[in-house]
């Protein structure tokens, strides 16, 4: 049923009709009067009551006249002439809500102060009801005497201590089912609540630590120690100053992380790196000292770009408490305007809360208006209507640097107001669409007084690579193959010196690729050549000279990445197989749930598959902010569950190879399946459908779509991106009525790349 009216009463008293707020309250007297009605509704109260308790410093015969006037304009404001919502009589008042009428109340009271007094913790519901408290029941309205203020600040101890409740018990729950970011979303929002709750903040550093997000625990404790010395006077318990010095000593896993039930695949160390890790570490105390930077790490694809750059990253932000945004773009994607800066935000947003606050407190009206263009969830984070902007209205992409690089350097400062860097890193920025690479272009110089490092790999030949290194004050970190006396490390360091001899000569195939030994090693793996040794590393089987029965891709003397992926698919069970084909053309990144939607697949396959993927490192877990912690088999196998969350191909090569070998009639098929699944989803660009159905011959579905992309683009100065979804939907459009066969159906209709 549509809702008449849309009561809110945390966070303050919001009364909607549609869209259009009802504010023509003649008085705050009227207005508080509305909230007691409203808050009370269903319950009949006398005149004489609600005279004396909005008027009691006026005469009986005053406060009644003031009460009739009110009631007048009450009723003209919020009634319906043929719907009244007021009961009123000679003696009485009484609001009753018309079934189409809806206050977050009922839900929240249904939940949190049950009637029958029912105890049990229902972490759905619970969820929901929480999520309704914006704020203090009825905040920032004045009382009007001693007996109104009473009722508020009882109703405001009784819902607070509601909520306070419900938190605790997802707080606990989270922490013994493994949700760590839920947990971490109903701690921060206890200790907003709550700020002086030691126990609160101790679970909240806890379930950092146990995300992967070891500096933001650390960072967290010194927060912590900083409020309870200037609030308290004390420092904190011998409980939490232990937790703070496991954390630090890497202590924290311990038991709460179960062993695997069987190894996963080899993890090569990374070799040959030093000078460029000396180079980023110059790089970064710049950014310590205040200076805002950007840094292009260049190389040719598998040459390592990713793991320099996490591997610098992690021990940056741990020990200093820096807040990492990152975003990426990928090969097998169709071009979304800013899709890269759009996932940074959306991180910001999701997971730091904090942050997000003092986005919101420093950034212009017009400036929000300009970032809900790339984040539209922005404004969400404390239950507030999101920012909408106007119908017809468009934003240059000045604008939005401008915009962004106020939230960026709004990111740097601590609640404190200490300083702490923030760092964006941007990945893969040779697969970026032309308005990406043109907004981070204009955002670099924007930041450059701040302690921002804006992080960036890219191939040396993209466009991207090429913009980026003209800025002024960019520098450029450029990865090399591997030297053999490098290689010679890195197996000697994998299997000791038995064996290794034959295994150097095979790995300087590669030509000095980290991906493509990688993927041979694990190939290796596969093929049971290599075993683990107890203790750690790993023993060669085979016979010196030869791998027998390993079938090694070899052209031109050199190994091929996809061929070596190809070969470790084939070693798959069926069901891992048929879980990566359809990962494979649902995108880069895929979600358990919907890839069981697509083909009906058990939950029980999903499970066992997705572990055996994992195991096999073919994917890993997308976890959707930036986890600080080295424990990768930790965080991606066992943290949470193996089927929650977002999945991600380990390697972009990965999901190329998969999906090219799919043949096309079965490939048509699944994108429409995928199509149809995501219909129904949020958050899924147009751009991004329309491939689905471009690429499953739905050409008319996938028309209109493209166009109102392109529109949408138009509106954010992707103009690259707008031309190439018009040209695109007139190209299907065509194909569609000629009912010919065109490029147009092809597997990879969007995937062509406007900023090349």
């Amino acid at each position: 049923m549509q809702r008449r009216l849309e009561i809110h009463t945390f966070g303050g008293f919001d009364v909607r009709r549609g869209e259009a707020r009802v504010n023509d309250f003649e008085s705050r007297k009227v207005e508080a009067l509305a909230a007691y009605l409203l808050s009370n509704r269903g319950r009949t109260f006398s005149r004489d009551h609600l005279a004396s308790l909005l008027w009691p410093d006026r005469t009986e015969a005053s406060a009644r006249r003031n009460l009739r006037q009110a009631l007048y304009n009450l009723r003209s404001t919020m009634e319906h002439e043929a719907e009244p919502c007021f009961v009123v009589d000679a003696r009485s008042v009484r609001f009753e809500p018309h079934p189409g009428d809806w206050i977050d109340l009922d839900p929240f009271e249904k939940v949190l102060l049950p009637e029958d007094g029912d105890t049990a913790v229902d972490p759905r519901g619970l969820a929901n009801a929480v999520r309704l408290y914006r704020g203090q029941f009825l905040d920032g309205l004045p009382s009007p005497g001693i007996g109104y203020e009473e009722w508020l600040l009882g109703e405001q101890e009784r819902y607070r201590e509601a909520v306070l409740r419900a938190l605790r018990d997802l707080v606990d729950h989270a922490l013994a089912t493994g949700d760590h970011e839920a947990g971490i979303r109903y701690a921060r929002q206890l200790v907003r609540i709550d700020p002086l709750s030691e126990e609160t903040h101790r679970k909240l550093i806890r379930l950092y630590a146990l995300s992967g997000r070891r500096g933001r625990a650390l960072a967290h404790y010194d927060d912590l120690v900083e409020l309870l010395r200037r609030e308290l006077g004390v420092a904190p318990l011998d409980e939490t100053t232990e937790l703070h010095r496991s954390i630090r000593e890497g202590q924290i896993f311990g038991p709460e992380i179960p062993a695997a039930p069987e190894p996963t695949g080899p993890v090569l160390p990374m070799v040959g790196r030093a000078r460029e890790l000396v180079a980023l570490e110059g790089l970064w105390h710049r950014v310590l000292e205040g200076r805002g930077h950007l840094t292009l790490v260049t190389g040719s694809e598998g040459i390592g770009k990713t793991r320099l750059v996490k591997t610098f990253l992690h021990r940056a932000s741990s020990d200093s408490g820096a807040t990492v945004l990152q975003g990426a773009w990928h090969e097998l994607e169709p071009p979304v305007p800013y899709r890269g800066l759009r996932q940074a935000l959306d991180e910001l947003v999701s997971h730091e809360l904090d942050a997000v606050e003092r986005i919101l407190d420093g950034t212009p009206p017009e400036e929000l208006a300009h970032l809900a263009q790339l984040a539209p969830d922005l404004t969400r984070t404390q239950g507030a209507p999101p920012v909408q902007p106007q119908s017809g209205s468009r934003v240059s992409k000045q604008q939005l640097a401008r915009a962004l690089s106020r939230a960026i350097v709004l990111t740097t400062r601590a609640e404190d107001d200490t300083v702490r860097p923030t760092i964006l890193y941007l990945e893969d920025l040779h697969w970026a669409d032309r308005s990406s690479l043109e907004l981070v272009a204009a955002l670099c110089p924007l930041v450059q007084d701040a302690p921002v490092w804006v992080i960036v790999t890219a191939r040396p030949d993209s466009a991207g690579a090429r913009l980026l290194s003209e800025l002024p004050g960019a520098d450029v970190v450029a990865l090399e193959p591997l030297a053999p006396d490098d290689m010679g490390e890195l197996v000697r360091a994998l299997v000791g010196a038995d064996g290794a001899e034959h295994l150097i000569d095979l790995l300087g195939q590669t030509g000095g690729n980290a991906l493509a030994a990688s993927s041979l090693v694990n190939l290796l793996w596969d093929h049971d050549t290599l075993e683990p040794v107890e203790g750690g590393g790993w023993h060669v089987t085979a016979p010196p000279g030869g791998f027998p029965g390993v079938p090694i891709p070899v052209r031109d003397s050199a190994v091929s990445i996809d061929e070596l992926i190809t070969a470790r698919v084939t070693r798959l069970p069926p069901s891992s197989r048929r879980l990566l084909t359809l990962a494979a053309v649902a995108g880069p990144r895929f979600e358990p749930d919907l890839l069981g939607a697509i083909e009906g697949e058990e939950e029980a396959v999903i499970e066992a598959s997705l572990r055996t993927l994992l195991e096999r490192w073919l994917v890993r877990l997308a976890l959707g902010y930036w986890a600080d912690s080295r424990r990768d088999r930790d965080m991606v196998m066992w943290v949470g569950g193996a089927r929650r969350g977002t999945f991600e191909f380990a390697h972009g090569a990965v999901h190329r190879a998969i999906y090219r070998t799919l043949d096309p009639a079965r490939r048509r098929a699944l994108h429409l399946k995928v199509a149809a699944a995501l219909e129904g989803a949020s958050k899924v660009p147009l751009e991004v459908l329309a491939h689905h159905y471009l690429a499953g011959g739905a050409n008319e579905r996938a028309v209109s779509l493209l166009l109102k992309a392109a529109a949408l683009a138009e509106s954010i100065d992707a103009h690259a991106e707008a031309v190439y979804a018009r040209d695109l939907a007139s190209r299907a459009s065509r194909a569609s009525k000629s009912k010919t066969a065109s490029s147009t159906t092809s597997s990879q209709p969007l995937l062509t790349d406007p900023g090349e």
